[in-house]
């Protein structure tokens, strides 16, 4: 799958461009400065990157950051043999969210495996039964224990026929960290 569009951060807007395959098999290009930088890549066993800002050449990740990414990489969603993938799903109940009304689920992924233990809450529209909102804590770096909200909207049907949101907003502490557009 292919997708592009516009990331926009304090930092400035810059245009990007997703190449997906099944099973688990990612690269996302960010153009900086004229620059191509690839923050992510997993070629289904390696996750990679590669920065020109820090010098040349692919840079092979090691440890929690590439199984970080190798998670990323995953396209099938957790919900789907859930139990065989050892994660771990919990109904929480319903709540209010904005002017709709919600389903939250707590997401415990790899919680039965020894793969990086990642906690998120999954909050579904009620009515449209759309994944609407995902909050999860940072499980690495700088921003280890910070919470982040991304809110899922703009949502299209593809040409595979899935309905995906085309628009992707993450916020950390009521400040907008980034938004996501997606073009095509």
């Amino acid at each position: 799958m292919l997708s592009k569009g516009m990331a926009h951060t304090p930092q400035g807007n810059f245009p990007f461009t997703v190449y997906e395959r099944m099973p688990n098999y990612l690269l996302v290009v960010i153009e900086v400065q004229g620059e191509e930088l690839i923050p992510q890549a997993y070629d289904g066993h390696t996750a990679w990157e590669l920065n020109p800002f820090l010098g040349k050449g692919a840079r092979k990740l090691k440890g929690k950051t590439a199984a970080l990414i190798a998670e990323e990489a995953t396209l099938e969603p957790e919900y789907i043999d859930y139990r065989d993938k050892g994660h771990q799903i919990y109904y929480e109940g319903k709540e209010k969210w904005e002017d709709r009304k919600v389903c939250k689920l707590k997401v415990v992924k790899n919680a039965a495996n020894d793969k990086i233990e990642i906690t998120e809450y999954h909050y579904f529209d009620k009515k449209t039964k759309q994944l609407v909102m995902v909050e999860s804590v940072a499980v690495l770096g700088s921003a280890k224990g910070d919470t982040t909200q991304t809110f899922l909207s703009d949502f299209r049907k593809t040409e595979l026929g899935v309905m995906l949101p085309f628009n992707q907003r993450m916020m950390k502490d009521g400040e907008l960290v980034q938004e996501i557009s997606i073009t095509s």
